[in-house]
Parts: structure tokens; sequence; C-alpha cells
């Protein structure tokens, strides 16, 4: 399709224009809807983490005051275990009373002291836990953050403004059409085929038997036409003091120091000499002036 430049430029311009606006439109439902969500959670995980640092401080105060209790009791079981050396018989007799006494404290100390560390171990899992989650609720803020800078991406896509104005749009079908698998569109326009499949009713499963019937249609169509008449004497000189005359113009034109290219054509440039097929001739708008 030979377009005139100017229009292709305006078309160019309105669909950049249409474009802009859906990514406004797709920021203010970010902005109104997901974003509250998203710092509501952020805001949730900072309580968490205040509660659980405060509810950490119990246990570890526990166990602290426990091992100085332990440290108490080993000193004074030391002491009384060396009267228990001395050559005074009464200094061993008292000696071995504490040395009991002080043996069962230490060992119910130590008891008590692995039940308050395995409830200190819950709490640190729970402080652990929080921290983690907030790290994780501050990233995804982060992350939205830059998504509103490429909206058509990430959060963006959920929005009801991507999937009723770019779903469907003029990009999506250049670049399914065009195989174009390197968009970063691509996935989420292609997972939207089953979609609009499903809402049209379109049959799928029969989708290859009826491509066949249809090829089949076009051949027997191109078999069942009336074959031209066959050409005259005239007609055949007259074809090749044509394609003589062509053939002198095409080496006219390859000799010229400089050749220009036809770069219209979806395929890549081509010599202006050579013809492209109606079929080949895509119309679509050059990227250069779009900006997607």
């Amino acid at each position: 399709m030979d377009a005139k430049p100017e229009l292709l430029r305006a078309l160019a311009d309105s669909l950049n224009s249409y474009d802009e606006a859906v990514r406004n439109l797709i920021r203010d439902e970010l902005e109104t809807i997901i974003r509250p969500g998203l710092e509501a959670a952020r805001d949730q995980a900072v309580a968490r983490l205040g509660d659980a640092y405060a509810a950490l401080k119990v246990p570890q105060e526990q166990v602290a005051e426990t091992d100085e209790a332990i440290a108490y009791a080993e000193k004074e079981l030391a002491t009384y275990q060396a009267d228990m050396e001395s050559s005074s018989v009464s200094v061993r007799a008292s000696a071995r009373s504490f040395v009991a006494e002080w043996e069962q404290e230490l060992a119910s100390l130590r008891t008590a002291r692995a039940q308050k560390s395995q409830v200190l171990a819950a709490f640190t899992d729970e402080h652990r836990a929080a921290k983690d989650a907030l790290a994780k609720a501050e990233m995804i803020l982060g992350g939205f953050e830059l998504n509103l800078e490429s909206p058509f991406m990430g959060y963006g896509r959920r929005t009801a403004a991507y999937q009723g104005f770019r779903i469907g749009s003029y990009p999506m079908w250049v670049t399914l059409l065009g195989n174009n698998t390197g968009h970063p569109e691509y996935d989420a326009f292609y997972s939207a085929i089953d979609d609009i499949a499903e809402a049209t009713g379109y049959d799928t499963e029969s989708l290859r038997e009826r491509l066949l019937q249809k090829a089949r249609t076009e051949t027997q169509e191109n078999f069942s036409r009336d074959p031209e008449p066959a050409p005259s004497g005239r007609d055949i000189v007259d074809s090749e003091l044509l394609s003589m005359e062509v053939a002198s113009i095409n080496r006219a034109l390859d000799s010229m120091p400089s050749r220009i290219d036809d770069y219209r054509s979806p395929i890549g440039a081509l010599p202006r000499n050579e013809a492209v097929r109606e079929s080949l001739r895509v119309p679509r708008v050059p990227d250069e002036m779009r900006t997607h």
C-alpha cells in the first residue's frame, strides 16, 4: 500500500496519542485502586514487626534472668564442692548437704532455661518473619513506583483500562500477526486470544479442518476457471519484444552508480526493479513514527 507520508504521520500521531491516553488511564487506576492496597499491606507489615519486636523482649529478658541464676548456682555449687575437700569433718558434712541442694537447683534452672529457650525461639522466628514480610511489602511498593513509568507491564495488566483499551488494539494485532515474540507484551497479547475466542464463541476445535477446507476450495476455484485463449503469433512476438525492452531497462538501472532501494515492503529492502506481490504489501505504520 503506497500511502502518503503525511497521512501515515497523522495516523502514527493518533496512535501515539491513544497509547498515551491509555497509559494515563492505567496510571490513574493504579493510583486509586492498587496503591492503597499495597500501602495498607506495608503498614500492616510495619505494625506486625513492631508487635513482634515488643513480644520478643519478654522471653529474651526471661532467658537472661535464668542465665544469671544458673551462673550464680554454678558458682555456689563450686564453692561447696571445694569445701568437700576440707580436712574438717563438720565442714565436709555441711558442704555435702549444700552440694545436693545446689545440684538440684541447678538442674531445675537448666530445665527452665530449655523451656524458655523454646519460647524465645518461637518469638524469634515470628520477629524474623515479620522483618521479611516488611522487606517484601516495601519491595513490592518500590516495584509499583517503577510500574507507573511502564504502565503496560506488571500491575498495569491487571487494570480494567489495560484489558479494555490495550487488549484488542492495533499494537496487539501487529505484534501477533507479525509473530513478534520479542515484544514485551507478547505473552499478554497471546494469552488474550483464548479470552477473545471464548467471548466470541469462536470454534477452535475445528480450526485446522476449516483451514484445510478453505485451501481446497481456493485450489478448486483456481482450476475451475475458464482457460485463457491461446496467444496469437503477434501476441507472442509483442511479449518477447516487451521482455527484451524490460530486460534492457533493468540492465541499465543495475549499472547505475547509485541504486535506490524500496523499503516499503514488510520483508525488507528490495531493489526497485523487483516486483513485490500485492499480497505481501501489508498496510502498517512505519516503526520510526511509533513511540509505543
